[in-house]
């Protein structure tokens, strides 16, 4: 995420200046590294198995009767928390207060995206506002990953005032 964040920054393809382009460097050198640290197959297989233990506890979940009322439970269930999230996000003013508030938008998005497949009127329109706000969210949470990276490369502190400038302006 953070090679493609500073790519759509600073333009694909075009003339970069030699400290983008360095930096650029790193970061492809870092992803490779964790990519190739073993680090990453291990947390596939952790969420494959945390995945495989959610479907069999929900198996059927939905056809043991009342099964209307326990999705209407969950939506609302579901705008609560990206509510409280938004408001969690606006008072703390964080980047991890925000990326909750980001998680908590999906979540309510992809309920409101199966019930409305599910023949729920109504719901149709909500769909596009909350993907926008969601990507507007990961959009901001993928300039907070981008700045951290930078400030890890502490061969470009000097130019660091650059790059809190290119940051700046994204924002």
């Amino acid at each position: 995420v953070v090679v493609e964040t500073l790519d759509r920054l600073t333009g694909r393809g075009r003339s970069r200046s030699s400290s983008i382009s360095a930096l650029r460097g790193r970061l492809v050198a870092r992803r490779r590294e964790v990519e190739q640290s073993g680090e990453t197959a291990r947390d596939l297989r952790r969420a494959r198995r945390a995945l495989r233990l959610v479907r069999r506890r929900t198996k059927g979940l939905l056809h043991r009767g009342n099964g209307r009322r326990a999705l209407a439970v969950g939506f609302s269930r579901g705008y609560r928390r990206a509510r409280l999230a938004m408001e969690e996000a606006n008072r703390r003013d964080t980047p991890e207060a925000f990326h909750a508030w980001r998680k908590a938008v999906k979540a309510h998005a992809f309920h409101v995206e199966v019930l409305a497949r599910a023949g729920v009127t109504g719901l149709r329109e909500h769909g596009g506002p909350l993907d926008a706000l969601a990507a507007t969210l990961g959009g901001a949470h993928d300039l907070t990953l981008l700045e951290e990276a930078i400030l890890a490369e502490r061969c470009l502190v000097g130019e660091g005032s650059a790059f809190r400038g290119l940051l700046a302006r994204a924002r």
